[in-house]
């Protein structure tokens, strides 16, 4: 045999060498058949949490156990593992084994060595203690079994998170099972569970009652969205605690939204009041300017924003309660809770009544309603009620946002303000117009030669112009200021050039940006022989908020939003206008577009207007919204059309 063919007959047996190699233990190759594609999959989950009662009280724990099947050599990417825990739920037990074929039979690794480390959480920072237990599988390779087995403490009964039934993995098997004490009067909320394929049963043994969703075979689903809201997609289980008995007494823990209420009360109750002198003569200050309530409120308001840094950071109860206002004075940073307990102590020392509020971002899918607990929130803000009830949110966390506004993240959300010791008030937040985040771009077109030359001026209002100055700030250079500003204003093609700019942030107004640019495009014109075709539609986002078609969940947006265009060409001295293209217009529930073209003397004037309606666009209503965008896009195309004139004539 050649050495060539010899080579050919070796590549083409060795994976079949390497696949007799795997025994059949776990059903290797059935799976490597199944599962062409995939570098593992998971052949059982089982989550089990144990809600007990013990001499001391409550005995909460959660088990979890998974065994995944590594299929192909990219499987390696598990070789590193990390077990996230916190305070509140301690990792009490860690058993992480790998069974890896070698020589026909499977051997067996079993990690002795962890690391255990901090993890820095950037959000909002509600209970965000965070660490991560991390470990290696050093023999891992394709046809190995990974056994993991985790066993972690709940300390706190109002905190227990549930089971959500990820879908981006194949799983055999997926069972959660809930095994609670007689004692104990339990709650559930079930979410997206109607197409799951989860099967509910229960049983009871003794003293014990079971409860289990089950599920035989998951298989992958891919979404396509983002990952920050699938929770509003998979299928999930919250149990929580309403009561217990213990020692001959029922004790409440979170039977309604009243219970939530009063524990949030008793941690925030743990604050101490201030007794600084400097937070006195600083809310004195700033509040002795003014005569009318509400512009005291917001002068303290924005001097925390200014004044005090936001970082998220959390450290067990300190989680959920606030650092003492004296303490974030004299750091001048603190996370969302500090910032709101500050808030209010410097109000309250210029004798103004304020709120705090806890409140969750749009990612969490709960309502107050659907579950009394601590999971539907993850951020506090204060309210403050002027003389005929009207809230005003203070968010100090947001250097750039405008006083009395909620930040965009929690838009349309359910808020808890406390009012009294036992009086509390649910509101929801409102959703900010889309005409109010408004930008609105006006620019002068003239013809030199073959280039394009525009002079603009772009104003940018609300969340816009708030979203806009928090990335411009963001940016620690010159270049990459500029580099910023040419994405937000590049038009027409890639030969766009950006010449000077001026950028305007008024910080008293916080809702208002200006910017006056100049720019050139060139080779932008389309000339054929005596006629010129002018594309005057610089802009073409439009185009990219289509939808793709493989994508099943819905699409977020941060904001509602309006763009209106203006652009104003004047018509070259020695040309004609020949013609301009038709008004287009097309209007629904999710948007609004318009498209309209004028000539007024020596000028044409072309506008778009486009309005974003809706800050969550359903797989139902992709159809419509793409055929809409699909329609203002082909309308984008058009040019208008100019004669020139002979110059000897």
């Amino acid at each position: 045999m050649s050495s060539c063919k010899r080579a050919l007959f070796v590549a083409i047996l060795l994976p079949c060498v390497c696949h007799a190699q795997v025994p059949e233990d776990y059903n290797y190759n059935a799976l490597k058949q199944r599962f062409p594609k995939e570098s593992f999959v998971k052949l059982n989950v089982l989550t089990l949490d144990e809600f007990d009662i013990g001499k001391d009280g409550l005995n909460l724990t959660t088990s979890y156990h998974e065994k995944i099947i590594c299929l192909d050599e990219n499987a390696v990417i598990l070789k590193k593992r990390s077990i996230g825990y916190d305070s509140f739920s301690p990792i009490l037990e860690l058993d992480a084994t790998l069974y890896y074929p070698n020589q026909g039979k499977y051997k067996v690794e079993k990690v002795k060595s962890f690391d255990d480390k901090a993890v820095i959480d950037g959000g909002m920072s509600f209970y965000k203690d965070y660490r991560e237990r991390s470990f290696e599988f050093e023999n891992i390779r394709e046809g190995a079994l990974i056994d993991l087995k985790i066993k972690r403490q709940s300390i706190d009964e109002h905190l227990i998170s549930g089971r959500q039934f990820e879908q981006n993995i194949y799983a055999d098997k997926t069972t959660y099972r809930i095994k609670v004490h007689k004692d104990i009067k339990l709650g559930f909320f079930e979410f997206n569970m109607d197409n799951s394929g989860l099967k509910h049963s229960e049983w009871s043994e003794g003293n014990y009652t079971y409860h289990q969703w089950e599920k035989a075979e998951s298989k992958k689903e891919l979404l396509y969205g983002d990952n920050d809201y699938e929770s509003h997609y998979w299928p999930q289980v919250v149990p929580y605690i309403q009561s217990y008995e213990y020692a001959g007494e029922v004790i409440k823990v979170l039977q309604d939204t009243g219970d939530l209420y009063n524990w949030y009360r008793l941690l925030v109750s743990k604050v101490s009041k201030s007794e600084a002198a400097e937070l006195k003569e600083i809310a004195d200050s700033l509040a002795g300017n003014f005569e009318s309530e509400i512009a005291k409120v917001k002068s303290i308001y924005q001097w925390v924003q200014d004044n005090i840094k936001y970082i998220a950071f959390s450290d067990g109860y300190g989680g959920f309660i606030p650092r003492d206002p004296d303490l974030i004075l004299q750091r001048r940073f603190g996370d969302c809770k500090d910032m709101s307990c500050l808030i209010v102590s410097m109000l309250d020392a210029v004798g103004i009544e304020s709120h705090l509020t806890w409140v969750g971002t749009r990612e969490i899918p709960y309502s107050y309603s659907d579950l009394p607990s601590p999971v539907v929130d993850n951020h506090m803000i204060v309210t403050y009620l002027d003389s005929s009830g009207t809230p005003y949110i203070l968010d100090a966390t947001n250097s750039n946002l405008k006083f009395g506004r909620a930040s965009y993240s929690v838009q349309g959300k359910e808020a808890m303000v406390a009012l009294t010791d036992s009086a509390y008030r649910v509101i929801k937040l409102p959703i900010i117009a889309a005409k109010i985040n408004l930008e609105s771009d006006t620019v002068k077109l003239s013809i030199k030669g073959d280039v394009l030359i525009g002079n603009g001026q772009l104003l940018s209002t609300g969340y816009d112009a708030e979203y806009i100055h928090s990335a411009y700030m963001g940016e620690s250079t010159e270049k990459g200021k500029r580099d910023l500003l040419f994405r937000i204003l590049k038009k027409g093609t890639n030969k766009f050039l950006l010449g000077d700019y001026q950028y305007h942030w008024p910080e008293n107004v916080k809702d208002s940006l200006r910017i006056t640019y100049n720019f050139s495009i060139e080779s932008y014109l389309n000339i054929a022989g005596e006629n010129c075709y002018v594309n005057l539609n610089l802009d073409k986002n439009i185009k990219q908020y289509r939808i793709p078609e493989n994508r099943k969940m819905s699409s977020f947006y941060r904001f509602l939003f309006a763009v209106e265009k203006t652009f104003l060409f004047e018509i070259p001295e020695n040309a004609e206008v020949m013609y301009i293209p038709e008004n287009a217009y097309i209007e629904n529930d999710l948007l609004a577009g318009r498209i309209s073209y004028s000539i007024e003397g020596r000028t044409i004037k072309y506008q778009i207007y486009f309005e974003h309606k809706a800050l969550e666009i359903t797989p139902s209503q992709k159809e419509e919204w793409n055929n809409a965008i699909g329609f203002l896009s082909s309308e984008l195309d058009r040019s208008i059309k100019l004669k020139y004139s002979n110059s000897d004539d």
